[in-house]
């Protein structure tokens, strides 16, 4: 549900310069994808998102959940997750000699459980802000249209080698 979310944000925010790609996996590595991967004319965004209930806060890379009174460590950390993954896709990348910094991002999908944030080591976005943030990365620094191309060239091999359409393009949209 909390990619759905996102989905629907991203495909009325962006326009046909970027790409979305949905669970992009790596083979050879146990349990690792990426929720969400955004290219386009700003740069490379690597997203995890979370559809947590309950409350949860987090401090640095710290990821605690309300437990009764106190708190407890998180069993998951995104913080780590996120950071794993761009890492991974910006090695994946390099291997195929295309040196691109990753953005990490952990998008908080569920508007009816509590987080609070301090001193985040990467960006957390809430849903509810997610086409804000968006709208904000017009205008930053400019990804050239061919590297862009062999980036999702490069991604898009991984989708046929696993018998998917991914990626594609967001419909409509004013960014």
């Amino acid at each position: 549900l909390g990619e759905v979310r996102c989905l629907m944000v991203l495909d009325n925010v962006l326009d046909g310069n970027w790409w979305r790609l949905r669970d992009l996996e790596f083979s050879g590595q146990r349990r690792s994808d990426i929720d969400m991967v955004l290219v386009g004319p700003t740069g490379v965004w690597s997203f995890e998102i979370k559809s947590f209930d309950g409350e949860f806060r987090t401090v640095g890379e710290q990821w605690e959940r309300r437990v009764g009174t106190g708190w407890v460590t998180a069993r998951n950390n995104p913080t780590r997750q996120v950071k794993r993954n761009a890492a991974a896709l910006n090695h994946m990348l390099r291997t195929h000699d295309i040196n691109q910094w990753i953005t990490p991002v952990i998008i908080w999908a569920n508007p009816e459980s509590s987080l609070t944030v301090q001193n985040p080591e990467v960006p957390v976005w809430k849903v509810d802000e997610l086409a804000a943030k968006l709208s904000n990365l017009h205008g930053r620094a400019i990804l050239p249209s061919d590297r862009q191309e062999r980036i999702i060239e490069v991604l898009e091999s991984m989708y046929h080698s696993r018998g998917t359409s991914e990626p594609r393009r967001p419909d409509r949209g004013d960014l």
